[in-house]
């Protein structure tokens, strides 16, 4: 996989236009004309014939633009979408509406659909921009692995002792992999865990889940019901990288959990998962 260093970055008149961001995903950034440039997503190593049976790509497209001048402007970008998935009818992954937000939040917005084109090859975008302003471009309301551990420290302060956030493991590149423990350990255990796929990015549900089981006068009973556990990102490698359904060593993590795959080195995140899950199912 394409480490961050090496993610498309391109400075043409008074624009950046760069995947090398969190979540950031773009093969290639190429200029057209001035206001005009291209992008491609970049695909995880698997192969077509693998991902036509169940676990294909998201295709997800992340990118930060900068206008850089003080004045406003607008920008056309179009995303190329790779031949195979217009003919096998897979586009869809790309002709969805695309989402806005600012890198200093994580309030997505979709792009006006009179701004959004599809073309034969590729979706067409304009977006327009204030002065100096940055946005993030995206097809996925990805949630980066960084506001996920500082979302997890705020909930466990607000909770006033009731949950404990717990390093389960760490991933391939050595990020903790976090879970929020809460209720009665003598009860029947609950486990509400986020998929592996950067791609579906569940951290939005499961956090959701734990703030309401926490703070919800109607849901606080659970806490007395069950011994629960939230796994809001359980393959942040995945997430940090832009990835589709893969872990950084380009391993569909989800396929991991027969016993050869527990034995062997790879599938580094389901063995950190299931060595969670063993002692108490």
């Amino acid at each position: 996989l394409m480490g961050a260093s090496s993610r498309p970055k391109l400075t043409a008149d008074q624009w950046l236009i760069s995947a090398d961001v969190e979540c950031g995903n773009s093969r290639i950034v190429q200029r057209l004309d001035r206001d005009h440039f291209a992008v491609a997503p970049r695909e995880d190593p698997v192969p077509i014939e693998v991902q036509k049976t169940g676990p294909i790509s998201n295709y997800v497209v992340y990118i930060e633009v900068t206008n850089l001048e003080p004045k406003a402007r607008e920008i056309t970008i179009d995303v190329l979408i790779p031949e195979w998935l217009i003919r096998d009818k897979f586009d869809y992954f790309l002709r969805k509406p695309y989402l806005l937000r600012s890198p200093d939040n994580l309030e997505y917005y979709e792009l006006a659909p009179d701004r959004q084109t599809n073309l034969p090859d590729k979706v067409r975008l304009r977006v327009a921009f204030a002065g100096k302003e940055r946005k993030i471009i995206a097809t996925t309301p990805s949630y980066p692995y960084s506001d996920v551990r500082k979302r997890l420290e705020s909930i466990e302060r607000r909770s006033n002792g009731k949950a404990h956030v717990r390093e389960i493991g760490r991933s391939v590149e050595g990020r903790p992999i976090l879970s929020v423990e809460m209720g009665d350990k003598s009860k029947p255990r609950a486990v509400f865990s986020a998929t592996f796929q950067p791609g579906e990015p569940a951290a939005w549900a499961i956090l959701s889940m734990i703030e309401a089981v926490l703070f919800d006068g109607e849901l606080t009973h659970f806490q007395k019901e069950y011994d629960l556990a939230f796994l809001p990102m359980t393959n942040p490698d995945g997430v940090v990288y832009g990835s589709d359904n893969v872990n950084s060593k380009g391993e569909i993590v989800l396929f991991g959990f027969d016993s050869q795959s527990l034995k062997s080195e790879g599938n580094h995140e389901a063995k950190v998962l299931w060595d969670y899950l063993k002692p108490k199912p």
